[in-house]
């Protein structure tokens, strides 16, 4: 249960959440320079390697549960290539995120085999949308059983009025206790609310999971790992709701 503490913290941020989530951020111009696909300057922010480490705990209860040593993932979505470092200085080194055309390789039919399919996405323009209807329609195609999903995304995605339209499986949320700040690669246009350390929380954001079958049990797993923990080293919670 949460302190009155972080009760009056989380309705502070939740307050500052509102403002800046009703910004669109429009695309201020196209660039192509360092990626195989036309890209939005505002969307190349790379996650910080806390929300990674936050998820090992996620994906680790997904080896035991699927009986699996050595997960595939899979990060369609290329900004800088960090995520391959982060992952493998956590131990998973076999995952796939290349400097390629997500929505090419669907249109292609060649998106590769994989265990776990986990991103932060962009969220400019259709990108989050897009995203959901192709997972929903994996599910769909392989079975429940058959997917698994980890999303980095904005608290607002699930307040979208078409979020369960575009999105049908059963979920739950990791949240951090402190919001998650995230990195702009140097070689990106800076916008005003960026520092000049490249650092920027404008928003909260949570990690979307669905484990197929696996989803209920996964959560319990990671609801008894926080039991074994002290409140003062708990850095996450768990909800089937962002509300919660």
């Amino acid at each position: 249960r949460r302190s009155s503490k972080h009760k009056l913290v989380e309705s502070k941020i939740e307050e500052e959440e509102c403002v800046v989530s009703v910004i669109d951020p429009q695309p201020k111009g196209k660039d192509t320079r360092r990626h195989a696909f036309v890209t939005n300057p505002l969307d190349h922010c790379e996650s910080p390697s806390v929300a990674f480490r936050h998820l090992q705990v996620v994906l680790d209860e997904i080896c035991k549960l699927t009986c699996k040593k050595d997960l595939i993932l899979w990060d369609p979505y290329y900004c800088d290539g960090s995520i391959k470092r982060h992952m493998a200085s956590l131990g998973y080194t076999n995952m796939i995120h290349n400097n390629q055309d997500f929505y090419s390789l669907i249109e292609q039919h060649s998106t590769p085999k994989h265990d776990v399919f986990m991103t932060n996405p962009p969220y400019s323009e259709n990108h989050i949308d897009r995203l959901l209807q192709y997972l929903n329609s994996t599910i769909k195609e392989k079975q429940r059983n058959n997917t698994t999903f980890c999303l980095l995304m904005p608290n607002w995605v699930a307040r979208k009025k078409n979020y369960r339209e575009l999105i049908q499986a059963d979920m739950f949320y990791l949240s951090p206790i402190k919001p998650y700040v995230y990195e702009m690669p140097q070689w990106n246009e800076r916008p005003d609310h960026v520092g000049e350390n490249g650092l920027t929380k404008p928003y909260l954001s949570s990690w979307y999971i669905h484990a197929g079958t696996h989803t209920d049990q996964l959560q319990q797993k990671l609801e008894q790992h926080l039991r074994m923990l002290s409140n003062c080293s708990i850095e996450w919670v768990t909800a089937k709701t962002i509300k919660g």
